[in-house]
């Protein structure tokens, strides 16, 4: 993989493939040489890109908007399933965060502490991500340290890999880290390096100077402006939609008969009225609810149609 070479190494593997396909004169290599920076990853290493190098999110929107729409249906049509794409796209957002907050995911690796700490603080999907490095980071060995003034140098390589190695340097104060790979700089996780030197560290706590904050469960708490303990509003969303799908479920069934329909009502204007006292929401308008829904509700009477004869009618 080009993302694993060094710059000087990158352009050592172009010059073997240019020498073994003859490919010197070809204008698309040699334009495609000259836009390097735009496309190599030994090249724009460093540079935060949150893990996209293609356009492979713009193309997943596409595929999910035309499950919605196709080149036939006309603007007023368009507007309405584009509102349905939006709404199921925030319903998924609601359900990735209330997945992120509750439920504590079951710790795989050889590294429980770093592993909890990391759950602790990161979303589900950027969890997995930090959990693969977790796994990597055991074949990762740190095979000696140069001290330098401020900090501490370690030499990283992987388990029988010993032409390649890594260099990782530490400080302990303020505690900072930083790998020669430059992952950290251009994902925002920890890569296995520095994972490798946490351990040989034996840290048990992820340090926060790795932990990207867009990353992180609280990160929708800072652009909302809400330092609350509640986070967002998504655990009360989920609570909303849980209850949405039972109450449609039994408004379909308990309509199909009057009893039934009877029944349910009066058990929910109850629920209701108990629930508004409870919230300090009780007024006359509350207080007058079990009257406004009384009314029997019945199917219509059927209206006798012009030229229709009484006697025809009976």
């Amino acid at each position: 993989m080009l993302g694993e070479y060094e710059i000087g190494e990158f352009r050592k593997k172009w010059s073997e493939m240019l020498n073994k396909f003859e490919l010197h004169d070809h204008p698309w290599v040699i334009e495609l040489f000259e836009k390097r920076k735009m496309w190599c990853t030994a090249y724009i290493r460093g540079a935060f890109f949150a893990g996209f190098r293609a356009t492979s999110r713009c193309e997943g929107l596409h595929s999910e908007l035309k499950k919605y729409i196709h080149p036939k249906i006309n603007l007023t049509e368009f507007v309405q399933q584009f509102n349905r794409l939006v709404s199921y796209m925030r319903h998924r957002e609601v359900e990735a965060d209330f997945a992120s907050i509750h439920g504590d995911p079951v710790p795989e690796t050889d590294f429980h502490n770093l592993e909890v700490s990391g759950a602790k603080c990161y979303t589900k999907e950027i969890f997995k991500l930090y959990r693969d490095q977790l796994h990597s980071s055991c074949l990762m060995r740190v095979i000696g340290c140069k001290q330098t003034f401020g900090c501490c140098i370690y030499i990283v390589r992987k388990y029988e890999m010993m032409h390649k190695e890594w260099h990782v340097s530490y400080q302990s104060r303020p505690c900072d880290l930083k790998c020669s790979c430059l992952r950290m700089e251009s994902v925002g996780i920890p890569c296995d390096h520095i994972l490798a030197v946490l351990v040989h560290l034996n840290v048990s706590e992820l340090p926060k100077c790795l932990v990207l904050k867009r990353w992180t469960k609280l990160a929708k708490d800072e652009v909302k402006g809400n330092v609350s303990t509640h986070r967002w509003d998504s655990e009360k969303d989920a609570r909303y939609l849980s209850l949405m799908e039972y109450f449609k479920e039994l408004s379909t069934l308990a309509c199909e008969t009057y009893d039934d329909y009877v029944d349910k009502r009066d058990k929910v204007v109850n629920e209701l009225v108990e629930i508004r006292g409870k919230k300090g929401h009780e007024s006359e308008e509350g207080n007058a609810l079990g009257d406004e829904f009384s009314v029997v509700i019945r199917n219509p009477a059927i209206a006798r149609s012009k030229g229709r004869s009484v006697v025809e009618g009976r």
